[in-house]
């Protein structure tokens, strides 16, 4: 094949901007990834994941790096050819808890961008004062208005703008991603399935490939990559949880238009996607070429004995609308005690993926609630914000403002305020657990939860 890196020197990369300014610093970096030096490699991607991908933004030089990404997981003599897929992923989509477990909602994102492109600082300002005013009590107003006030519309724009140019160029360079899926490594057969999940716009020609992977596919965790991927891309996108203000997050420097959590870690003190979406419904019964249909072979997985597999076949079932009593049981024991297995999605957080299939349920049984109530009293530190906001969907459903008495509350809802108002100091010392707690109408203070839970 051509060498991986031809062109690099045509980019004006001191002109390009990554978060600690010129990015003239980034062919030397990619450069780096191919050196027979461990340690070497290791750094470079290292600073990569800091300057182009910084806490989820993306910058000029971000798109601009991932065709020499991908150029470089496909080429035979890279050392750690996963390295640049999984980097040029997270380019593409930011934090992918963001999109999970409905997968990207690729529509809403351009619509978002569209609608930044031709409005102005003084327009978003009365969209901003609007949202201020509609908040449902003083605490909520409070934040709100800190929001809008730290609100940067030039920053916003521009960090959207390479968002979404980040996410085209790696949707450019598909092509190679799929050819990836018949590599002969494990590894990066899996990296690829991974990265392949995110473009809704490509499941026409995406879901074919994915679909000739799993008929010949021998390794359990390239299949459960294969299967997730393959059901991010199969029916429609679910809407989020939660769009009222995609960008205002973006001014305080989160990604852009999907903020969730780990993008803000601070301590407290769409074209053609009509006739993919056709086609990816299609596959859902008959499969890409009228044979088995995906829903059969997820039935197959979810029977089957490799336990990871069989968790990413009630993951995908549970986001098609097919969740009986099997998926439940499987997806509620993984709350709990999740398969062992390396899995991208989440930086393998397994627990919380199957968490979040739950809590998107219209109705999940009790044992399932305490199966994820079980899972979050496991966690400590940065791993109880999510599945605390997991929990607190199963149980409430929607933010109860203002809050009832802890008396009137139902069963599951007083569990899963005790179970959050346990968590450890080091999960309530973090920012984003109180924004979570906020956010549902709970007190943020410690100890004020713990009285309000009858626990002291």
């Amino acid at each position: 094949m051509g060498e991986p890196l031809a062109g690099l020197d045509g980019i004006d990369w001191a002109g390009l901007d990554h978060a600690y300014g010129s990015a003239e610093d980034v062919p030397g970096l990619l450069r780096a990834l191919s050196s027979s030096d461990e340690e070497k490699r290791e750094a470079a991607v290292g600073e990569l994941f800091t300057n182009i991908f910084h806490q989820g933004s993306r910058y000029g030089a971000s798109a601009a790096a991932v065709p020499f990404l991908v150029a470089l997981a496909a080429d035979p003599d890279t050392p750690e050819r996963t390295w640049p897929l999984y980097l040029a992923s997270a380019l593409a989509i930011g934090y992918d808890e963001a999109h999970l477990p409905s997968g990207v909602d690729i529509t809403a994102w351009r619509e978002e961008t569209a609608r930044l492109r031709v409005t102005g600082p003084a327009a978003e300002k009365r969209r901003l004062d609007a949202w201020v005013a509609e908040a449902a009590n003083e605490q909520e107003r409070l934040y709100r208005e800190a929001e809008r006030d730290h609100f940067d519309f030039a920053r916003v724009l521009r960090l959207i703008e390479a968002d979404l140019a980040a996410y085209d160029a790696v949707r450019a360079a598909l092509p190679t991603v799929r050819s990836l899926l018949g590599d002969d490594g494990a590894g990066v057969r899996a990296a690829a399935a991974y990265t392949a999940g995110w473009f809704p716009e490509e499941a026409s020609a995406t879901l074919p490939a994915l679909d000739a992977l799993l008929d010949a596919e021998q390794d359990p965790t390239v299949i459960a990559h294969a299967l997730i991927a393959a059901g991010l891309l199969t029916g429609e996108t679910p809407p989020a949880q939660s769009r009222d203000h995609l960008t205002t997050a973006a001014a305080s420097g989160e990604q852009t238009p999907h903020a969730q959590t780990r993008d803000r870690l601070t301590a407290v003190g769409p074209a053609g996607g009509s006739m993919a979406l056709a086609r990816s419904r299609e596959h859902l019964v008959a499969g890409p070429a009228g044979g088995r249909g995906f829903l059969s072979r997820c039935r197959e997985h979810l029977a089957a004995a490799e336990p990871l597999p069989r968790w990413a076949a009630a993951i995908v079932l549970a986001r098609l609308g097919a969740a009986d009593a099997t998926v439940i049981a499987e997806l509620a024991a993984s709350s709990t005690s999740p398969p062992e297995g390396d899995a991208a999605f989440l930086e393998g957080d397994l627990r919380l993926y199957s968490a979040l299939a739950l809590a998107e349920l219209e109705e999940a049984p009790p044992d399932a609630v305490d199966a994820v109530l079980d899972g979050l009293s496991r966690t400590s530190d940065m791993e109880s914000f999510p599945m605390a906001g997991a929990a607190l969907r199963l149980a409430f459903g929607t933010p109860a403002v203002p809050l009832p008495r802890f008396a009137d509350l139902a069963p599951a809802q007083q569990r899963t305020v005790r179970t959050i108002a346990e968590l450890p100091p080091e999960s309530w010392r973090w920012g984003n657990l109180l924004e979570i707690l906020r956010a549902w109408g709970l007190p943020t203070v410690h100890d004020e939860c713990r009285r309000y839970a009858g626990l002291a």
